[in-house]
């Protein structure tokens, strides 16, 4: 129970960023072509989630499994998923400096 309450959090707030990201994508686009932003961003996040990740995550597994046995999917998935959230939030860190210009360019 413990662990399933520690990972509710995480669970929880995982897909948070996606709401703030669909705006901001609306905001830096033409009216006219919104719907393809949204379309494009979705597609992205699909794709190197639903595509990408597993393949790293059992490719990753594969060099582990020699010292960690059955366990190294478990250490597989905590390295990728740590690895893309660093890489996104430091994206996402990166893109706040300069939105607000971005912002003002497109209204």
């Amino acid at each position: 129970y413990f662990v399933l309450l520690c990972f509710a959090i995480p669970a929880t707030l995982g897909a948070v960023y996606l709401g703030p990201s669909i705006a901001m994508a609306h905001g830096l686009v033409n009216n006219r072509i919104r719907a393809l932003a949204s379309a494009l961003l979705i597609f992205l996040v699909n794709l190197i989630g639903l595509g990408v990740g597993p393949v790293l995550v059992g490719l990753l597994s594969d060099v582990l499994s020699a010292e960690y046995g059955t366990r190294s999917v478990g250490y597989a998935v905590l390295y990728v998923s740590s690895a893309f959230s660093l890489i996104g939030i430091w994206q996402y860190l990166s893109a706040a400096k300069d939105i607000n210009t971005d912002l003002t360019l497109h209204s």
